[in-house]
């Protein structure tokens, strides 16, 4: 092997870090414009920036650098695509539908009627994809998850159109007193209020995580309904959540006990690493013990392999209707 001179190295590592997080100084000099959101933006690129570099993660420094850059021109980026970060396969399908509600409340009106909300639900949304990418600091990702779920809840609260009072009809005209004829004069229009937004889609008090044949493993459907339930339970601070285990009838009551448990696990599991709090989730296994939908003995049904989730003011009475 041939053989390096070591009063070389330190020099060749200078040069290579040289020009890394250099993005950071030239976002803190930039004069941000354009709208509130694309201006909160900025603010919230440039703390990223800045908390990477200070932990010397200079490419994630300068990859928020230049974002915060392009914000302060007037130019809103997109939420970070999921192809931009190499993220943990179990973790993908939860970013991607996460992804995807944010997108959808910011065209719903959250650009325009709350930007700092909005721009700061997008900022964690990213802080969540760039620790999530690292995936060594189990509590900065539950941080930067639970303050993206946190803004998110607030901007379903707020996006929700408000009833309007329709505007009264104009009073009809007088009818005229001269019986010569004259031609009649058009109704005005009747004004009606501005149209309400589009309402978004309410989040109940109970939902329901269903299960492949003889699995406890959370499937991409499963996580879409529990994403819900996390933003519910951002709503709904100081709830108590049920999670009840249940099975069909295929199999042993004793597999189908264990495997019942193995479910409501994998929820709450979900649901912690999501930022919930352990103390307010209350389980039970209840096995094939309560059907959903009757079946007989031994019968395999779709619709009995889940986990039913609730929310209650107190706390509940478990495995009871």
């Amino acid at each position: 092997m041939k053989l390096v001179n070591r009063t070389f190295l330190p020099w060749v590592g200078a040069v290579l870090l040289a020009g890394c997080g250099v993005q950071l100084e030239v976002a803190e000099e930039a004069e941000p414009k354009g709208t509130d959101f694309s201006k909160s933006l900025y603010e919230g690129y440039l703390e990223l920036s800045r908390d990477e570099y200070q932990e010397g993660d200079y490419r994630d420094s300068d990859t928020f650098a230049e974002r915060a850059i392009t914000a302060a021109g007037g130019a809103a980026p997109q939420p970070e695509s999921l192809s931009a970060r190499t993220l943990p396969a179990d973790q993908v399908s939860l970013l991607a539908e996460a992804r995807d509600r944010l997108l959808g409340l910011l065209q719903e009106g959250g650009i325009e009627r709350l930007p700092q909300e909005a721009a700061k639900a997008q900022i964690k949304f990213e802080c969540w994809m760039q620790e999530q990418e690292e995936n060594r600091q189990p509590d900065d990702i539950a941080a930067c998850r639970t303050d993206f779920f946190d803004a998110m809840a607030s901007l379903e609260t707020e996006l929700a159109p408000k009833s309007v009072a329709a505007a009264p009809a104009p009073a009809p005209a007088a009818q005229p007193q001269a019986p010569a004829k004259i031609e009649a004069v058009p109704t005005p229009p009747v004004k009606t209020a501005k149209e309400a937004p589009p309402a978004l889609k309410p989040l109940p008090d109970a939902f329901v995580v269903y299960f492949d044949f003889d699995q406890s493993k959370l499937t991409q459907e499963s996580i879409a309904v529990l994403m819900e339930v996390v933003l519910a339970a951002s709503k709904k601070d100081g709830s108590v959540i049920s999670a009840l285990g249940h099975t069909d009838s295929a199999g042993k009551q004793d597999y189908n006990q264990a495997l019942a448990k193995k479910r409501v696990e994998a929820v709450t599991e979900f649901l912690i690493e999501s930022g919930i709090d352990k103390a307010r989730i209350k389980t039970e296994a209840l096995g094939p013990a309560k059907p959903a939908v009757d079946a007989p003995d031994g019968q395999p049904e779709p619709k009995n392999r889940r986990v039913e989730i609730k929310f209650t003011p107190a706390e509940p009475v478990l495995g009871s209707n």
